[in-house]
């Protein structure tokens, strides 16, 4: 079937019916035709007087759009959008995110570490990803090395909240419901890094598109959170804890219709060709090796949370488990990835993790904190999501508008002070300072958290997924991009594991349904302040040494080498050291 045509490809010059043509050869012909017509667009977009309409629509939308689609094609924009809104948006935020809380604080009835630790085993997939990325660059599935496995994930995904819709479990059978939640991660997780593998050799292909790409990729995933924010709140306090994961399930299964559609760009291999990809292994091993060693790990920490409830334990893997991967990762990856990486890793490990004490706190009732917020998950949940969504949608168009031709350096020291800074917000309420100056809970907390923290978070955010995508090689995009991604996930799992055990070592607890002697949040101000404004300024000085000193629309990877950048001296040129990486004949499938 053809697909749908913008107004510009209308054009004679532009006609063509997209669905006639392989998506490779259609991205190939987007491509020259863009080059040919954006100064026509460009000259389009003034008026008279030289002034550009840009400024008359909101952040120049339109000609994003046409920029966004004449680089990128119709149906692959399509593909992502299924994707980042129906899967990724849809569901990890409202339902592999918001509703642990209910389902595990009222349905379940676990305490607050417990409930962490559990957040730990659900998440574990994303930091695993480099060996599912690993598998589908050797291993073709069906003739297909993404397109098949997107299928298989879905499958996996649908059949996890079927479960958590229909099994009602007991409350001493925690670690079940978080092993599903944990499968239904694992479509997420799968589905994410195949079309971020694509999207990233997209981006190294055309590095002057800078952040459009991801841009569109944000948009859908808050617009998609919008959609989803209403049930996970609403539905939960009505009781229907388990009922509300029907609405997951067909929006995990939809993720296979684009696919069998032909959306993805992916040739199906010969039967000759279909089988493992020996010399990509031998070839790149330390990637593999790296990213085995990743997934030990992971999985070392899911077990140590299921059966142990030792903070020290904790701290002691944690720790040994961090230090171990990132020499493992200096020795396996070229020296500018392995710095761009060190640094991702310890801004996601420092930034500690607390949504145990955190969330218990402000949804405790009367029993637990007499003087509390008391928020309902309908507030909590539902209308907190819809702002913060909105909130993160203007920082992606502040970031598009305003940052996307920053240095990365000046952006990752002003997006973490300013993220620090959004977390006093958290203290003036635990403190009551907002009930002192007369500011309802509720307010104070969607100005703070809701409006200030999802902006800044955002624009934190942004050019980590930039630098990530620029730096992965050619035909091995999903493994180099599940590497870097799953270290950056499993800082995160870390955090969690030092912000649970540095709650264990505050004497901060929480238990739902408790009396007033059974939760403790004296200190949970200290806390916050170590854990969310000490702790992750600490990594600002590391920018000068592990990142490089360029902007987010320059190359960092040219004729499959990493481009090494030395620091700029004013009145000279720059010179480039090139460390090899991966030659093209080497690269060969």
């Amino acid at each position: 079937m053809p697909c749908c045509l913008s107004d510009y490809e209308k054009d004679p010059a532009w006609r063509v019916v997209m669905a006639e043509l392989p998506l490779e050869q259609e991205l190939e012909r987007h491509e020259n035709e863009w080059e040919q017509h954006k100064g026509r667009w460009s000259r389009e977009t003034k008026d008279e007087s030289g002034i550009s309409r840009i400024t008359g629509s909101i952040f120049g939308l339109p000609f994003y759009m046409r920029r966004l689609i004449g680089n990128f094609g119709c149906r692959f924009v399509f593909m992502l959008t299924s994707v980042y809104f129906g899967v990724k948006g849809f569901l990890y935020t409202p339902f592999l995110s918001a509703a642990l809380l209910p389902y595990f604080n009222r349905y379940l009835k676990v305490s607050a570490s417990r409930y962490q630790a559990y957040q730990v085993v659900a998440s574990t997939p994303w930091s695993i990803k480099a060996v599912f990325g690993a598998v589908s660059d050797l291993v073709p599935f069906f003739g297909y090395h993404k397109s098949a496995y997107i299928v298989l994930a879905a499958a996996m995904g649908t059949s996890a909240f079927v479960f958590l819709a229909t099994v009602e479990f007991g409350q001493g059978a925690g670690w079940a419901a978080a092993l599903l939640f944990m499968s239904a991660n694992v479509e997420l997780s799968i589905v994410d890094l195949l079309t971020e593998g694509k999207y990233a050799e997209l981006m190294v292909r055309k590095p002057k598109t800078g952040g459009d790409l991801v841009t569109w990729v944000w948009l859908m995933y808050f617009s998609a959170t919008l959609a989803g924010a209403y049930i996970t709140g609403a539905l939960p306090d009505s009781g229907k804890y388990r009922e509300m994961f029907w609405f997951a399930v067909p929006m995990a299964a939809q993720v296979a219709l684009p696919v069998l559609l032909g959306c993805f760009p992916e040739k199906r291999l010969p039967r000759g060709q279909r089988g493992i990809r020996t010399e990509i292994f031998q070839r790149n091993l330390p990637y593999f090796k790296l990213a085995a060693i990743m997934a030990a790990g992971s999985i070392g920490l899911l077990i140590v949370h299921l059966l142990s409830e030792s903070y020290r334990v904790l701290l002691i893997y944690s720790l040994t488990t961090s230090i171990f991967l990132c020499i493992a990762a200096h020795v396996y990856m070229p020296k500018t990835l392995a710095k761009c990486n060190l640094y991702m890793f310890l801004a996601s490990t420092f930034y500690l993790q607390i949504p145990g004490p955190l969330n218990y706190y402000y949804v405790a009732d009367e029993n637990c904190t007499p003087d509390g917020p008391q928020f309902d998950f309908t507030y909590y949940n539902s209308t907190s999501m819809v702002v913060s969504s909105i909130c993160g949608c203007l920082g992606i168009m502040l970031f598009q508008t305003t940052m996307r031709n920053w240095k990365f350096r000046p952006m990752f020291w002003v997006t973490t002070v300013l993220r620090c800074a959004a977390a006093v917000v958290d203290i003036i309420i635990v403190k009551r300072w907002n009930i002192k100056m007369g500011i309802d809970d509720h307010v104070m907390y969607m100005l703070g958290n809701n409006i200030i923290n999802s902006v800044v978070a955002m624009l934190d955010w942004m050019p980590a997924v930039v630098l990530t995508s620029k730096l992965c090689p050619k035909n091995m995009e999903s493994t180099v991009y599940a590497l870097l991604a799953g270290f950056q996930n499993f800082g995160q799992s870390i955090a969690m594991s030092l912000g649970l055990t540095l709650t264990e070592m505050l004497n901060i607890k929480a238990v739902s349904g408790g009396e007033e002697g059974d939760c403790n949040f004296d200190n949970l101000p200290i806390l916050i302040g170590i854990s969310h404004m000490i702790l992750p300024l600490l990594v600002i000085p590391s920018t000068f040494w592990l990142i490089p000193d360029i902007r987010m629309t320059d190359p960092i990877v040219k004729d499959d080498e990493y481009i090494e950048m030395p620091k700029r001296r004013k009145n000279s040129s720059m010179t480039e050291a090139r460390v090899g990486l991966l030659s093209a004949e080497e690269t060969e499938a």
